[in-house]
């Protein structure tokens, strides 16, 4: 005999076992799976060469014609922990010339060998050289890290590996290490040694960075960006936080990169004033470049080689420096707004003094000349020379 419930019977076993879910009642939420750390394969997009990297590691990759290169950093990490560059030479290196190729890169080639001091040199049982070295930072610490050199074929490759003092990410980064695979078969060109020199860590890069005083006791932070992102820019923030012994901040200023635009390959110099001068505990600085969003620049910038100017130099008695000469417009649109921008070195390749001036001269029509004059009225000691960059907007 078979029963059925009628349609008053089913809403009453309804109420019931919704009552009886009120009260002590357990009730099971499932349990977010952890993130996934594991490290996954990582190809360079020339196919020069693939790394395995834990895969919540942020990439950052130059594909450049004659070179590639990238750098990987771990969440909450303010810098890169691995860099990996590869050349391609004119024929494949036996030892004796790999050594001599190491040693060169070391001491020559570098990006960043007016920071870097090498402590140690072997090779490993594979042929690669490695070496052991330290990275001096723009608030006077160091970075350890290890280089290794090696080659596949004909080509070449630097990878730069951190060591930190964690424990764990330490282990990660070795783990990446030992999983770098050239591939010679990959389309890159033959390339000078040179090349590494423009290896970059990041799409946008402090370096030459000085701190300095004038005579009034006023401090400055001065040094040049770097721009590898692979378009030009605008306005990119610069931020310089002072810091004592602990690492504490005191003090912070922030402005852009000076110029019109910051163009893709090229540099663009910044200067950081703390009118109170430097605080009694300040014993270092930090650099912060590009922190929030990035722009190309609104209007259409004209610079070199549509712009063309010839330059001299003197330094006035009061030890500002005056650059006068001739601008001339080779384009075919009238230039406007024209800005001059200068950068100053010292003999070690340090910027110790930038300024950004506009040129007396508001608008060059297309094959029109004009004499110019700028002016860099605050200078760090031991001036050695300069770079001049004329910008203007087109129409």
């Amino acid at each position: 005999m078979n029963t059925r419930l009628s349609p008053l019977a089913w809403l009453m076993l309804l109420a019931v076992a919704l009552t009886g879910c009120a009260g002590d009642a357990v009730v099971y939420a499932p349990t977010p799976l952890p993130p996934d750390l594991s490290a996954q394969p990582w190809a360079h997009p020339s196919g020069a060469f693939s790394v395995a990297v834990p895969r919540h590691w942020a990439a950052f990759a130059q594909n450049e014609a004659n070179f590639s290169s990238a750098s990987f950093t771990p969440p909450n990490q303010p810098a890169p922990v691995l860099t990996i560059a590869v050349i391609r030479l004119a024929s494949a290196p036996d030892p004796a010339t790999l050594q001599a190729l190491a040693a060169e890169l070391q001491t020559t080639h570098r990006a960043d060998r007016n920071r870097y001091t090498q402590t140690s040199a072997e090779t490993t049982p594979d042929g690669v050289w490695r070496f052991g070295g330290a990275r001096l930072n723009p608030d006077g610490s160091q970075t350890a890290l290890n280089t290794f050199i090696g080659a596949t074929g004909d080509l070449l490759m630097l990878v730069d590996a951190h060591l930190p003092a964690d424990p764990n990410l330490l282990a990660e980064v070795q783990r990446a290490v030992n999983t770098v695979t050239l591939d010679p078969a990959s389309p890159l060109p033959v390339a000078e040694l040179s090349t590494f020199g423009f290896v970059r860590a990041s799409a946008l890069e402090a370096q030459n960075t000085a701190a300095w005083t004038n005579g009034t006791g006023v401090l400055f932070v001065t040094g040049e960006v770097a721009n590898a992102s692979g378009q030009p820019l605008e306005n990119v923030p610069v931020r310089v936080a002072l810091t004592d012994a602990a690492g504490n901040v005191l003090i912070e200023a922030g402005d852009v990169t000076m110029g019109y635009a910051l163009p893709a390959g090229g540099f663009a110099p910044f200067s950081l004033r703390f009118g109170q001068g430097q605080p009694a505990d300040a014993v270092g600085y930090r650099v912060a470049v590009g922190d929030g969003a990035l722009f190309p620049p609104a209007r259409t910038v004209v610079g070199a080689p549509t712009l063309e100017w010839t330059d001299d130099s003197t330094f006035a008695p009061d030890g500002s420096l005056a650059i006068t000469g001739t601008v001339s417009n080779t384009g075919n649109q009238t230039a406007r707004d024209l800005l001059g921008v200068v950068t100053v070195f010292d003999a070690t390749g340090s910027v110790i003094g930038a300024w950004r001036s506009p040129l007396d001269v508001p608008t060059l029509a297309a094959g029109e000349s004009a004499a110019y004059a700028v002016r860099v009225p605050e200078l760090g000691g031991g001036a050695r020379n300069y770079i001049l960059d004329i910008q203007a907007y087109g129409e």
